[in-house]
């Protein structure tokens, strides 16, 4: 970390956490030049946007709070579909700010998959959530029926399996 907080150092360079958190740094506070940059910032947005909110950090959710301004914060988001905890999401924030909407819109349809797709998807992912997974209903019928419509392919590989290194499972994967 010292190696790499030098080369940025070096090479005059922010990386995304920088950006985040000197943005942070700058609208928070109480003295009367923050509160002056904070509200000039206030006033630039009648409404908040935020797209994709379950892949959204603390440090960014501090960020927003400070520039919402009442009620004019609209979220969308899956905390199902959260992909970022490497930049440190956190999709239980979504369920601490729904506390806060004045409205709330589910979108549990989905139009693009099959009943029975969605009937493996469910029973998949509901199968060791503790009931966190809310499960998708099918919004649109299909003509014909999907006989088969999910197989599961499985290579096993490791010390103890029928491939003993990751290339030789990689090229059973590749052939199912």
């Amino acid at each position: 970390m010292e190696i790499y907080e030098n080369e940025k150092r070096a090479l005059a360079a922010l990386d995304f956490e920088d950006l985040t958190l000197l943005a942070w740094k700058l609208l928070k506070g109480e003295t009367p030049e923050k509160k002056a940059v904070r509200e000039r910032y206030r006033a630039r947005f009648r409404h908040i946007f935020v797209d994709e909110f379950q892949d959204t950090s603390p440090l960014q959710a501090k960020l927003i709070d400070l520039l919402k301004n009442g009620k004019n914060l609209f979220l969308v988001g899956d905390p199902q579909q959260s992909i970022y905890a490497f930049r440190h999401a956190e999709p239980a924030l979504f369920g601490e700010y729904e506390a806060l909407a004045g409205k709330k819109i589910i979108l549990d349809e989905n139009y693009r998959s099959r009943a029975e797709v969605l009937d493996f998807v469910n029973l998949f992912f509901a199968a060791g959530d503790a009931g966190i997974f809310k499960a998708l209903v099918p919004g649109k019928k299909f003509s014909l029926a999907a006989k088969g419509a999910v197989e599961r392919l499985c290579a096993f590989y490791g010390p103890d399996e029928n491939f003993k290194d990751l290339d030789m499972g990689r090229e059973e994967e590749a052939r199912l």
